[in-house]
């Protein structure tokens, strides 16, 4: 074959996180996968051919579908058209894009590797081919292969999107130890087996440390077979030892390989921190509580956890011992958590931090485990400012293992691996519970802690050793060092330092096994190859560090550019480009390098279906009423005064989009009636209907013909409130020690959960308020017991959604996806979902001891742009400012005799609904007393009545001839 190189044609692929259709795109017939792979003392070489025909007469844009292992780098792209192959290289990324760019203009195909799912980078190549042609594209990844609970998985997918008529891989093993077990777990087609002939599998032990196995798949030629797609897996194991180690050189590079086994187990104290916001309602809370039983009930004696649970607070359910009795009651707090609130996952990670240090014993390897699924909607919400936070909190580099309940979380998973953790991804679903266990015991028996291997200066190039694995050492785990040795070393010496159950250990590293490469190329150096992909890995990593100088990033994102190009492996600095006779351009790259076309996205939050957010925002109204309210484009908030009479029902906020509507009733001051308050407020939320007065609190999610409108009611808010509102008592429950009050003794009586929820078919539709009553299951509710009818659960239901609670009473419940929570006698908190929107209404007394009542949104995404009200209109209304003026100490000392400070007047620039021109408007800087801050807060105090209005109706059309209207 000739290996063609023509200037003037480009071919490119890139490697996204989102792809984009680029013209019609056919997906031709994947006529057959070859899969040729080599596995070298655990680094793996894995070259896919996959062959591809255009069954059109015309020239056609074909697409190529591959999934490649999350930890894989690409190495080498060829496509080989009519007997020829051409084939590229690694260039910088941006000189690539250029070239890419200037070729695209006036190519017709396009390619990119994008990450689908948690596991899986999906490859999706584009190519016109002739009509009745071929193409053959060849892939190279590599990876390292990592060892968990003893053995070593390899596995290569062959699913292009169709199912293949020919298929084959062809697997090698090598390595220095004896293998001792190996097992065959998944083939393609595997389901249609027993249906489908033409499939076989040869293969087996060739030596002691050598391994080959061929796997064939041709369907029948009369049509009888159904191709193949699918996954080919692997496993095996090799001989354990108990010394320091397996050392083995090739040229220059090193690989230190450490896996000692038959050590006894270390005692552990784990923090479990658990997310029980409300966006873990749909099953998310349920698989983890499931497996937490699983989790707990393996525990060894000797060991001790803590268990943390947070939504918009972190609270401690208890700490606890391995024991039998303690685990049963560790059981029985953990079944009884709900869903509920925002997810304040700064405060979580901090407090969890202080947790694991303070816990257990000497001589106790100590860890943290987050079941979460990574979205910050309370508190520090900034992700670089949560990682830097819980850097700064970590001094002792505590592990931090995290399981995440959703598609992508860059925070956790960075927090992760900052801490020398490990990240799993969880595809939710019936197989949620054992990915959980399974990952458990990948962590739950540490044999050795602080693990520290180190080799003579005079031996490694300083700057050139790197470390895959964490600081503690695991049952079943590795530890892989791969390094550079100075000019004319031929040999390495590590010391392995580490603490054991029964004290310090020092461990000798025996097992060298030192020669010359047979061949110079370093794309022949295996050891060379793995230590260029464990080292562009942390050099990424380190330059992505938010502590970083900007010169440091530079020189850490030089030197991997500088690896990258060296060993030919695609990365976020560099891409692959191929260069092929025809007029087409392609672009292989990944994302998050330097000046990526896709930036750095965060993790979003749950938005209302079919509505634009805005953005979070707030504002609030309380005293004469004054309203405060934030507007975009301003740095102060607006602040006025209700300017309208008194004994009506006025509109504060209604969002035709989310269905929400907030009313308040005006009354007078006694013997003053030009001042004003609010007596009463209303808040239509979706299906649940709130009625404020300073004595009641009146909620009713009971529709016209007196059914509940909410999926749930939930009385039980442990163990962050009480059903009076209040919350519990927060302490740290020890081992051992008995409490008085049931709820901390964890006892369930009969019929508990009934009595705390309560379940029935809604009759409505739910389209309207999808975003408030989220689709039932059994995360907050149950669906009944032995001896309770389902016409019982009703009728509990019927008298919980319509409730009268005085504000000395309190109440703590959740109504759908409504959390209502009446604590303190002064300070009713509504939140709805988990990070949609937070409200809190404050009860007051004036001098003359009339009680009233103060609004305030604290946060709020969930508004849409159509949202009006005295209050509703600010949410989306523009403001600018145009000018500022403030007369001289001089001049006001010349007029009045004093230098007292004059106000800043301001012009504002205000866009109001329905009106045309933008209205000019006069404000002065100054400032109003907070009810719920307890301070004075500086604002622009405008006017609310004549032409010069900043609303945008008069206030009399704002007046509600009812205040549930």
């Amino acid at each position: 074959m000739r290996v063609l190189t023509a200037p003037h044609l480009v071919v490119a692929l890139t490697l996204m996180y989102c792809s984009q259709a680029q013209g019609e795109v056919a997906q031709g017939l994947v006529t057959e996968v070859v899969v040729e792979a080599d596995v070298e003392h655990r680094y793996a070489v894995t070259r896919v051919a996959t062959r591809m025909f255009n069954p059109d007469q015309q020239q056609t844009q074909l697409l190529l579908q591959m999934a490649v292992p999350k930890s894989a780098l690409v190495s080498s792209f060829i496509m080989e058209v009519g007997g020829a192959n051409y084939s590229g290289s690694v260039s910088d990324k941006l000189e690539a894009r250029r070239t890419y760019e200037e070729a695209s203009q006036q190519g017709k195909t396009a390619g990119l590797l994008e990450l689908r799912d948690n596991d899986l980078q999906k490859l999706q190549v584009r190519a016109s081919v002739g009509g009745l042609a071929a193409v053959t594209f060849h892939v190279t990844y590599e990876e390292l292969l990592h060892r968990v609970n003893g053995s070593y998985k390899y596995m290569v997918h062959l699913n292009p999107g169709q199912r293949v008529p020919r298929a084959s891989v062809r697997v090698r093993v090598l390595e220095r130890e004896a293998i001792t077990t190996y097992k065959i777990l998944e083939l393609p087609g595997q389901e249609m087996q027993a249906q489908n002939p033409g499939t076989s599998v040869t293969g087996g032990p060739v030596s002691d440390g050598e391994l080959k196995f061929y796997y064939r798949h041709i369907d029948p030629p009369v049509g009888e077979g159904g191709g193949v797609d699918g996954t080919f897996v692997l496993t095996y194991g090799i001989t354990s030892h108990t010394d320091g180690g397996e050392v083995q050189r090739v040229g220059s590079y090193f690989a230190h390989f450490f896996s000692p086994e038959r050590l006894p187990k270390m005692t552990t104290h784990s923090v479990f921190l658990l997310d029980v916001s409300l966006s873990m309602y749909n099953g998310k809370l349920d698989s983890m509580k499931e497996a937490m039983q699983t989790i707990l009930r393996d525990m060894q004696p000797e060991d001790t956890y803590e268990i943390l649970a947070f939504s918009s607070e972190v609270v401690s359910v208890g700490t606890f011992s391995g024991e039998a009795e303690e685990v049963k009651r560790a059981i029985r707090r953990v079944r009884r958590l709900v869903s509920l609130g925002y997810s304040n996952l700064n405060s979580a990670l901090l407090q969890a931090l202080k947790a694991v240090k303070a816990g257990g014993a000497e001589n106790v390897v100590k860890q943290m485990i987050v079941f979460s699924d990574g979205h910050a909607t309370s508190g520090e919400v900034n992700p670089a400012a949560i990682k830097s936070n819980v850097k700064k909190a970590n001094t002792q580099k505590h592990p931090i293992f995290v399981l995440i309940f959703s598609e992508k979380s860059k925070l956790l998973e960075d927090i992760s691996v900052d801490s020398g953790g490990l990240v799993r991804y969880l595809q939710y679903g019936s197989a949620t519970v054992d990915q959980i266990t399974a990952f458990y015991k990948e962590i739950s028996q540490p044999l050795m802690a602080d693990v520290a291997i180190s080799y003579p200066d005079e031996e490694v190039e300083e700057g050139n050793v790197v470390k895959s694995g964490m600081s503690n050492y695991y049952a079943g785990g590795e530890i892989v060092v791969a390094g550079r040795l100075r000019p004319g070393v031929t040999r390495v010496r590590p010391s392995v330092r580490a603490r054991g159950r029964d004290g310090p250990h020092q461990l000798p590293a025996t097992r060298l096994d030192s020669r010359d490469p047979f061949y110079a190329s370093l794309s022949e150096n295996y050891i060379a190859r793995m230590w260029a992909y464990l080292m562009l890995q942390e050099l990424l990593a380190q330059a992505a560090s938010p502590h970083n100088a900007k010169n440091a990033t530079q020189h850490l994102q030089t030197k991997a550019l500088e690896i990258a190009t060296k060993f030919s492996f695609v990365s976020p600095l560099t891409s692959l480009v191929v260069v092929y006779p025809q007029d087409s351009s392609l672009l292989l790259s990944l994302p998050g390098g330097p000046q990526s076309p896709l930036g750095n996205a965060q993790p979003g939050h749950v938005a209302v279906p079919g509505s634009p957010r805005l953005g979070r925002s707030n504002a609030r109204v309380d005293l004469d009423p004054q309203f405060l309210v934030h507007t975009p484009g301003l740095d102060l908030p607006l602040c006025f005064n209700y300017e309208g009479r008194a004994g009506v029902s006025v509109l504060l906020l209604h969002d035709p989009q989310s269905g929400i509507v907030i009313n308040g009733h005006v009354a007078s001051v006694r013997q003053r009636p030009n001042l004003k308050f609010f007596s009463r407020l209303f808040l239509r939320l979706g299906p649940v209907n709130l009625t404020v007065t300073p004595e009641l609190l009146h909620v009713d999610c009971l529709g016209d013909d007196g059914t509940p409108q909410v999926d749930t009611v939930v009385k039980s808010l442990w163990p962050f409130y009480k059903q009076n509102g209040r919350k519990y008592k927060r302490h740290t429950y020890n081992r051992g020690k008995t409490t008085k009050r049931s709820h901390q003794r964890g006892r369930t009586p009969p019929n508990a959960l009934q009595n705390n929820e309560v379940t029935a078919p809604d009759p409505r539709p739910r389209e309207q308020y999808a975003y408030l009553s989220p689709n039932f299951n059994k995360s907050n509710a149950v669906q009944g017991s032995p001896g309770v009818s389902p016409l019982s659960l009703l009728v509990d239901r019927v008298h919980d959604c319509s409730v009268n609670s005085s504000w000395e009473e309190g109440i703590g419940r959740i109504y759908g996806n409504v959390m209502v929570v009446l604590s303190k006698k002064r300070s009713l908190d509504i939140t709805i979902g988990d990070g949609l929107a937070h409200f809190t209404i404050r009860r007051s007394r004036n001098k003359r001891g009339q009680r009233f009542l103060g609004f305030y949104i604290m946060d709020q995404e969930i508004f849409s742009p159509q949202t009006h009200g005295m209050m509703g209109q600010f949410i989306s209304k523009r403001v600018r400012r145009l000018a500022s003026s403030r007369p001289s100490t001089l001049q006001t000392r010349a007029a009045t005799g004093t230098a007292s400070e004059t106000p800043e007047k301001v012009t504002l620039e205000v866009a109001r609904r329905g009106h045309r021109k933008k209205l000019r408007v006069s404000g002065v800087v100054g400032s109003r007393y907070s009810l719920m801050d307890r301070t004075r807060v500086r604002c622009i105090r405008v006017h609310t009545k004549g032409s010069e209005s900043v609303l945008d109706e008069r206030p009399r059309d704002y007046v509600r001839s009812c205040l549930q209207c």
